[in-house]
């Protein structure tokens, strides 16, 4: 997933650095101030994820989070748009069902967690016309009815 970043070249490398490290006499003592050392900056700072740990696992989880896709697809964002919180909720579960994403992600999200996805994008929630919730900067792109089973064919028919 990432690398180390530093390798000792070849001709650099000494063969006597085992040795040394193993033997208490030579190194124990700076050992152990080495692990005291540690120890105490884990207690006064707490265990602190290394950046290229960190970029390597956003990347990643960013790579599997098809909520992005979502966006892209369904939605376009604009600073002055706003959308009710049902209608991006329903479009992204019927949205889930057309890819047959649903398992993938365990289901339809929650309130909770669409909300979280949705501030994620630096989409706020606010109150719209008669207190109906939505979201600012945000409109759907697709026509609202394209996942309407309330007509059939039946009804076209003359």
């Amino acid at each position: 997933m990432f690398g180390l970043g530093h390798q000792v070249p070849k001709h650099l490398r000494k063969r006597e650095v085992k040795a040394h490290l193993t033997n208490p006499t030579a190194a124990g003592a700076a050992i152990l101030q080495w692990l005291l050392k540690g120890c105490l900056d884990w207690q006064c700072d707490g265990l602190k994820i290394p950046v290229v740990v960190q970029q390597a696992t956003d990347e990643y989880r960013a790579s599997q989070d098809s909520f992005g896709d979502f966006i892209s697809d369904c939605c376009v964002l604009e600073s002055d748009a706003w959308e009710s919180s049902e209608d991006l909720h329903v479009e992204y579960d019927a949205w889930l069902s057309e890819r047959g994403n649903g398992w993938v992600n365990g289901g339809s999200l929650n309130d909770q967690e669409f909300a979280k996805k949705l501030k994620r994008f630096g989409l706020f929630s606010r109150k719209g016309t008669g207190g109906v919730r939505g979201w600012s900067g945000i409109r759907l792109e697709r026509d609202k009815s394209s996942f309407d089973t309330s007509s059939t064919d039946s009804d076209s028919v003359q």
